[in-house]
């Protein structure tokens, strides 16, 4: 189902089921609109739509809070999207049915598109299940609570986890999604922080879900993909919970990880072909000042660094931004007045 809205008011109203289809145009009454969708939504057994858990259903609980709908699992193709399809990070739904972007929304045409993606996620996550045993299995435990923050509905009212089921996703313990999450995340992501961090991540309901949209990413990290903004906007505890599997040193010898990710003399040697940081100008201490920029800089600290002519600024700044990027999928906004000082 789609709900168009205007100034606050159901304005139009479309719904698929079978080959039945539900067309209310110029709704008159926002109440009388869902309530003729719950007349035609009589008997289902879970209801889909895209952005349907924060859209679609808060109108129905507003001008019908008895309505039949909100007792059913939602199956939202948005929560969807980024698990099927970690590789492409804008979720929205692609109206090809629109030729030029200021046309009217025809939320009939929307619901064939959310059932496409329906029928996308479904595929693509049969074929990651076929590839991955059990992956399903860590993506389901995290879905089991509620629906995000500020979430109002026990899991019975969002479906991602009953969908994921379906596939053949299973609900296991807190300490079998960390090992499945450290062995499908192998080479990833450090494998000290993902047992340190990962556990309080989980703790909480609305939390929980960062976990898999994290996983999911990783899988396709370094492919110039980043994480949806939907994501991060909804879910911020994923982006957090990246940066500190990735972009945390463990300190471990032996993390095959952080040894081939973290260090940055390796990373001096693989991107810019210089076997060591400049040994001058110095920290105090006798350092390179050039080394000591580049680590705190890969740290993310806040730092001045001033340093004459020649002396490897632009190293400074463009080695973390590159680590950054490999990282996470983080851009670096570089600002350079060369023309005004000169």
């Amino acid at each position: 189902m789609d709900l168009e809205v205007a100034n606050g008011e159901v304005a139009e109203v479309g719904a698929l089921w079978g080959d039945r289809e539900l067309r209310i145009p110029k709704a008159g009454s926002s109440e009388r609109a869902i309530r003729q969708l719950d007349q035609f939504g009589a008997g289902a057994d879970f209801v889909v739509g895209h952005n349907i858990v924060a859209h679609d259903r808060r109108l129905i609980e507003e001008h019908l809070p008895r309505s039949n709908l909100l007792n059913l699992p939602l199956v939202d193709t948005l929560y969807l999207a980024p698990l099927a399809k970690p590789q492409q990070p804008y979720h929205s739904l692609v109206k090809d049915y629109k030729l030029i972007g200021a046309e009217p929304n025809d939320p009939v045409a929307d619901c064939r598109l959310a059932l496409r993606l329906l029928e996308d996620c479904w595929r693509l996550l049969k074929e990651k299940d076929r590839e991955n045993p059990r992956l399903l299995w860590v993506y389901r435990s995290c879905f089991d609570d509620s629906d995000g923050p500020g979430g109002t509905s026990p899991l019975k009212l969002n479906g991602t986890g009953q969908f994921l089921e379906e596939l053949g996703g299973c609900l296991i313990s807190h300490h079998r999604v960390v090992r499945g999450f450290e062995h499908f995340a192998d080479g990833r992501a450090c494998p000290e922080a993902i047992r340190r961090e990962l556990p309080t991540t989980l703790e909480k309901p609305h939390t929980r879900p960062a976990a898999a949209y994290s996983l999911a990413w990783l899988t396709v990290a370094g492919t110039e993909s980043v994480l949806p903004r939907w994501v991060h906007k909804q879910f911020p505890a994923s982006s957090e919970f990246v940066r500190k599997i990735r972009g945390t040193l463990c300190q471990r010898s032996k993390c095959g990880y952080c040894s081939k990710h973290q260090d940055p003399g390796q990373k001096l040697k693989q991107y810019f072909n210089f076997e060591e940081f400049r040994s001058t100008p110095t920290t105090t201490d006798r350092e390179s000042l050039q080394e000591r920029i580049v680590v705190e800089g890969i740290a993310g600290q806040s730092i001045l660094a001033v340093m004459p002519t020649g002396g490897g600024k632009s190293v400074g700044f463009q080695l973390p931004a590159i680590v950054h990027n490999e990282q996470t999928g983080a851009l670096t906004v570089v600002i350079s007045p060369l023309q005004a000082l000169m």
